[in-house]
């Protein structure tokens, strides 16, 4: 069952300051006492919720621009917003994501293996020279006749 840092007592609240510090006295400006002065982790809130406008960003558009909602990030972080506000669009966000995912044509829905693949020997290549001597790639209707000759080979014997 999960609490609300407003339900907390002090003694609990400044055990919360000592994990997040590390320590058992506390410089002023931690994120403890950010924690403390706002009911929730403003950081851990900012950055949940700049994730979800990337996501959305690369969906629709196939690029980022980190600067476009630095007004509403920043109003996060300065704890302007709160808990629920940012839970409810956290909510409509997530609904609004699901639809973009099922309609979106900027990304591929699973990876381009062979692309990847062949990215990777060209990175192995650029990094320590011809691999033709460590990489076999073989043609696929050659193993498909090796296959073959094995399986002919089986009901001969």
């Amino acid at each position: 069952m999960s609490r609300k840092l407003e339900d907390l007592s002090t003694d609990e609240l400044m055990a919360l300051r000592k994990v997040f510090s590390g320590r058992d006295e506390l410089a002023a400006g931690s994120r403890a006492d950010a924690i403390v002065e706002h009911s929730m982790d403003v950081k851990f809130s900012y950055h949940v919720v700049r994730l979800l406008y990337e996501v959305e960003q690369i969906m629709l558009e196939g690029d980022l621009d980190l600067q476009r909602h630095r007004e509403h990030l920043k109003a996060i972080r300065r704890g302007d917003m709160s808990m629920d506000a940012i839970e409810e669009w956290m909510a409509a966000k997530e609904k609004d994501l699901e639809a973009v995912y099922h309609s979106c044509k900027k990304i591929p829905h699973g990876p381009r293996e062979a692309e990847i693949k062949q990215l990777l020997l060209e990175c192995l290549e650029h990094h320590y020279g011809s691999l033709d001597a460590c990489v076999i790639t073989e043609d696929k209707a050659v193993a498909s006749l090796r296959r073959i000759a094995e399986i002919a080979q089986e009901g001969l014997v």
